[in-house]
């Protein structure tokens, strides 16, 4: 769940709490009325009111300013006491069941996992006994339930939860309704966690033939669906499958939008990608690349920081593979163009400050066991390692290592075989020195 999400949600309490209730007019005639003491009274209860919507205004922008700032842990306690501000005005209402859903959204981005279950919990409570069962509204504290349990290790529980939101939105929007899209996807990474590969791949291929009935097989509104599925294949390492649905939306572009639509560029950028990933230097990779360059420069508005990262996929490309006298022109050709853009420190720090991974390999899982074994025991090396100007690793040293010597020659076998974007200085590759990574895993107590 994003942060625009709970921003949303505080936007639509806002404008709640500025709404005349039947109580307000009823007050507001007595106040219009001549003095008496039951006009006294609405007074007094009107300068509550008043009081109650300045305290939570304030408390509202203090609460948007903390998680702007990613400050989840000090927002925890501003949220916490909305919801005592709210709780005394409306009492067990809807208003107090949004600010208890966003308590717990909170909470689970400060990693209070434990806390935010007791908030979702009584947020959904709260919303059923007022709207029914199905209230369309327990959908968002149902995804934050699921989520908390999920960081909790309590798969199963999670799948549940997550299925029970499912089941409310098909009730409340139909049964192909695309918001319960991003339901399944939280399915299907909860699968992953426990390593049932299976199911989850039931889960993803469902949410594309889905959108596939909704959106028809060959229109543009397909490609979002197409894109996920082919990039869990990818994940799932099935690049041939991958690459069958890149190619399947290269066909679609072109059929709709002709041949040198910039739309194009996005699955030919993914075929390359998928080779890479696959460690196969393959000549339709790069030729994916380069057709992609050659589109992008042929757009009548030309869009630079597109052709910056196309040139920049190519170096990493040639990087990756070893090409022979590899000068590394195309990394100075992103950054000479980068001079051109607004933001061209940022934007060159972002790419070329540090070395980055273009093609990586892993430790083995020998020795190791599942996150979801019960004598499985969290590991961790921390390795130290320079980086040339060719993307090479060298100097490979072990910092930590728990348990020590466990993965220990197989982590420094994987830097020593994997290769790295050199780090840019004024357009010229650079070695750098002391680079940090480091590798996590789950091996058997005993």
């Amino acid at each position: 769940l994003t942060i625009k999400l709970i921003n949303f949600i505080f936007i639509l309490a806002f404008f709640d709490n500025f709404s005349y209730s039947q109580d307000d007019q009823d007050n507001q005639s007595l106040i219009d009325s001549e003095p008496s003491a039951l006009n006294q009274k609405a007074i007094e209860s009107e300068a509550n009111q008043a009081l109650y919507r300045a305290g939570r205004l304030e408390a509202e922008l203090e609460l948007k300013n903390l998680i702007d700032a990613e400050q989840f842990l000090d927002a925890v306690h501003i949220a916490e006491e909305i919801v005592l501000i709210t709780e005394d005005e409306f009492g067990i209402s809807k208003d107090l069941a949004l600010t208890l859903n966003n308590l717990g959204l909170i909470k689970n981005k400060a990693k209070l996992f434990n806390e935010s279950e007791e908030d979702f919990l009584r947020s959904i409570e709260i919303l059923r006994d007022i709207e029914g069962f199905y209230s369309e509204s327990t959908i968002i504290p149902l995804i934050g339930l699921g989520i908390s349990n999920q960081n909790r290790n309590n798969y199963y529980e999670a799948i549940s939860i997550f299925n029970e939101a499912r089941s409310v939105s098909r009730r409340v929007y139909g049964l192909l309704n695309e918001n319960q899209l991003q339901i399944m996807r939280h399915l299907s990474n909860v699968m992953v966690e426990m390593e049932n590969y299976e199911e989850a791949d039931k889960v993803e291929l469902e949410a594309f033939q889905m959108m596939e009935r909704v959106h028809g097989s060959e229109t543009m509104s397909l490609l979002p669906g197409l894109y996920r599925y082919a990039d869990w294949l990818r994940r799932s390492y099935r690049f041939d499958e991958a690459r069958i649905f890149y190619s399947r939306a290269i066909a679609i572009i072109k059929k709709n939008e002709g041949e040198q639509n910039k739309a194009l560029i996005k699955p030919l950028l993914e075929i390359a990608s998928s080779y890479r990933d696959q460690k196969l230097q393959e000549g339709r990779g790069v030729g994916a690349l380069k057709m992609a360059l050659e589109i992008a420069k042929n757009q009548e508005n030309i869009d630079t920081l597109t052709i910056v990262d196309i040139l920049i996929s190519i170096g990493d490309w040639y990087t990756a593979f070893n090409r022979i006298n590899n000068n590394r022109a195309e990394y100075t050709q992103a950054w000479d163009l980068l001079e051109t853009i607004e933001k061209t420190e940022e934007l060159r720090n972002e790419r070329f400050n540090e070395p980055i991974y273009v093609l990586r390999e892993n430790p083995t899982s020998r020795g190791l066991t599942d996150p979801t074994d019960p004598e499985a025991e969290p590991g961790k090396i921390l390795i130290m390692f320079d980086v040339s100007e060719t993307g090479r690793a060298s100097n490979i040293e072990i910092l930590e290592s728990i348990p020590p010597g466990l993965k220990d020659a197989s982590a420094i076998r994987a830097i020593r075989r994997s290769r790295f974007r050199p780090r840019i200085i004024d357009g010229e590759a650079v070695s750098t020195e002391k680079v940090i990574r480091s590798f996590s895993f789950y091996y058997p107590r005993n």
